[in-house]
């Protein structure tokens, strides 16, 4: 370590790695969870919450969406992660913001005013309850791991529930158990309510055999033909390598070189989407929000389906 160009400390560091998938390993055993997979899952979860928290830093005529529980959920240490992607990767945070319009604009008009059910596959440390007034009557059921849960009770537990909301915690390991059958066996759960299930910034991180398999479980739950998927992807050029603009490529690196390595894109999303039942609706860049020709943006999108047999 230097002050300015004078050294003031000198040290040595051991350094261990071990794959991401042994880590997961018991990952639904809070008792048995590997402490690096506990402690990067809660650090995503930390970072999404910072990046959101950093839109409240705009102008707010600037603002895509005005968050009041953003920073308290972050943190100090989600503000600190926020920051950090931001120099690595300086669209991580126009591209969470964006995806975030998108989602609260939709669900929004998606309940106009009456009550309805919320799946949020991966919920995280998501905040879309202070941002969005849902009717009274509505439930919202958030899958994630056991020790995300955890730590959601913590970071939330000064902030009351909306009182028109009933939240319902569907543990579940999304690589090992089935969405639908996870939403069914808390009885809380009607078939024939209208329901937006959400995947929000999960589907590149699954490989093609899990998300075929998670679209699969999703379309059963949509059953009502008012009933919606959303879930935001990237292009399979971003993942493959074969994208064309050098700036993609380095926010791809980028995104390696902090541990969060894109490893599922699509090329045509309406044929993935008809393969597990689901038809498109709407597809759209994340540069409808975006005053910027950056090409990330274009090749990040949202994407609407409903139910191809209803």
């Amino acid at each position: 370590m230097k002050n300015k160009d004078e050294p003031v400390a000198e040290a040595n560091f051991t350094y261990w790695v071990q794959d991401t998938h042994s880590m997961r390993r018991n990952a639904f055993d809070e008792n048995k969870v590997h402490a690096l997979f506990d402690h990067r899952h809660k650090a995503s979860a930390l970072l999404i919450a910072g990046l959101r928290a950093l839109e409240q830093d705009l102008p707010e005529p600037d603002r895509l969406f005005h968050d009041p529980v953003a920073k308290a959920v972050a943190g100090n240490h989600g503000m600190l992660l926020a920051k950090r992607f931001c120099i690595e990767a300086p669209q991580i945070q126009p591209v969470v913001a964006a995806r975030t319009k998108h989602l609260d604009d939709l669900l929004g008009a998606f309940h106009c005013g009456h009550p309805c059910q919320v799946v949020s596959i991966g919920a995280g440390l998501d905040s879309r309850i202070y941002r969005v007034e849902l009717p009274k009557g509505s439930k919202v059921f958030d899958l994630d791991l056991p020790i995300m849960f955890h730590r959601r009770r913590e970071v939330l537990a000064s902030l009351p529930i909306p009182c028109n909301v009933k939240r319902i915690e569907v543990p579940i390991d999304l690589r090992e158990h089935d969405v639908s059958d996870a939403i069914a066996d808390t009885v809380w759960f009607v078939p024939a309510a209208p329901t937006l299930v959400i995947w929000e910034g999960g589907s590149m991180y699954f490989d093609a055999d899990d998300n075929r398999r998670i679209r699969s479980s999703v379309a059963k739950l949509i059953q009502n033909p008012k009933s919606r998927f959303w879930m935001d992807y990237v292009h399979s050029s971003v993942v493959d390598g074969t994208s064309e603009f050098p700036v993609v490529q380095r926010f791809m690196q980028a995104m390696r070189s902090l541990g969060e390595p894109f490893i599922t894109g699509f090329a045509d999303i309406s044929h993935d989407f008809a393969k597990c039942g689901l038809t498109v609706e709407e597809t759209v860049p994340s540069s409808v929000y975006l005053n910027t020709p950056d090409p990330v943006f274009e090749v990040y999108r949202f994407c609407v389906a409903k139910a191809a047999n209803v």
